[in-house]
């Protein structure tokens, strides 16, 4: 009785061993219970069971989005659709081309709709070019979060589908080369992958690819070949010579201009006295005599500006005609300059005929 006792206790298994047992299934042991979990409408506890094998350690790629894939369809029937879209979102960053079959529920496509505008902060894209320094193809990728582990880049001067995939040599954190001969055409199609092995981004496809064209090298200089000719030095620049009456004139412009500017000045002190402080004046006839004298003076600016005017333009003319005509520029015609006089206009007319 007590030997039968003994073998059954022994036969049966323990409580720690029955828990080391639910511990140890694998991934694929873990998915299969939660598929029937998930069938049975059983939904809180398929997505405690698809969240471990999202983190186990020995889950493939394939199984983590099977199991983030899974999940997500769970939180949005439990109705936590933001827990949806970060697993959603978890998956789009192992496989990020991955999407939803299309007889999902609205709802669920709306979830991922969201995880997939999140998804475009991290988005990789290619670019490729040939340059003829590197002597071949560079792909240059935009990786925001550095995913990109390897590029391959089908090239052919035919066919791009053709040709049998190469992987790219990393020249830097955004660049990535393959040889290939110049002096023809080239279709290429570049894909990156990350380090789950899914594709993230490409640059044209075999059956539509990018077309490069790859310009032939430049032939080296012959040796043997004659000198190249030494330009001759250029003429040292003749200067201009110009009379004084270019400088006479303009100076006496010039300094017509500033005594109308002074003249000026005194008129519009005296008209703002007479116009804002009438009392200041001791009598009418002394109000009288500043007009007189403030009108004066508007007149002698208004015909200093003019003579400045016109002397100073009329220096600047023959400054520019003498030059042009000591230094050989050839003939400019004749300029005609216009300038103001009280009661009329001045006219100057100047050049070579």
């Amino acid at each position: 009785m007590l030997l039968s006792l003994g073998l059954c206790l022994w036969l049966l298994p323990s409580p720690a061993a029955a828990r080391s047992g639910r511990a140890g299934l694998g991934p694929a042991q873990l998915l299969r219970k939660a598929a029937r979990l998930y069938d049975a409408v059983e939904y809180a506890k398929a997505a405690r069971l698809y969240r471990r094998v999202a983190g186990h350690a020995q889950s493939t790629p394939a199984q983590r989005v099977q199991a983030l894939e899974k999940l997500a369809y769970c939180l949005v029937a439990l109705g936590r659709e933001a827990k949806a879209s970060d697993a959603f979102l978890k998956l789009l960053r192992i496989q990020p081309r991955w999407r939803p079959p299309p007889h999902l529920s609205p709802k669920v496509k709306a979830v991922f709709a969201e995880a997939r505008r999140l998804a475009k902060a991290f988005e990789v894209s290619l670019g490729v070019a040939y340059d003829a320094r590197a002597g071949g193809i560079v792909v240059t990728t935009r990786d925001p979060e550095g995913v990109v582990e390897r590029v391959e880049v089908r090239a052919d001067p035919e066919s791009a589908a053709a040709a049998e995939p190469a992987r790219a040599m990393r020249v830097d954190s955004t660049h990535w080369r393959v040889p290939a001969p110049a002096g023809s055409r080239i279709e290429v199609a570049a894909v990156a992958y990350n380090a789950h092995g899914f594709p993230v981004a490409e640059a044209g496809r075999p059956e539509a690819p990018v077309v490069l064209e790859a310009p032939p090298p430049a032939p080296p200089a012959s040796a043997d070949g004659p000198p190249s000719p030494v330009p001759a030095p250029d003429a040292p620049p003749q200067m201009a010579a110009h009379s004084p009456w270019a400088y006479v004139l303009g100076a006496a412009g010039a300094g017509a201009l500033a005594a109308g500017g002074v003249f000026g000045w005194r008129a519009l002190q005296g008209a703002r006295r007479y116009e804002r402080d009438p009392g200041s004046f001791g009598s009418q006839a002394e109000a009288l005599a500043w007009a007189d004298a403030v009108e004066r003076d508007a007149r002698t600016a208004n015909l200093l500006y003019a003579t400045g005017g016109v002397l100073f333009t009329g220096g600047l003319v023959l400054w520019l005609t003498e030059g042009d005509e000591a230094t050989g520029s050839g003939d400019r015609g004749p300029v005609v300059v216009a300038g103001p006089l009280p009661g009329g206009l001045s006219a100057w007319v100047a050049g070579t005929f």
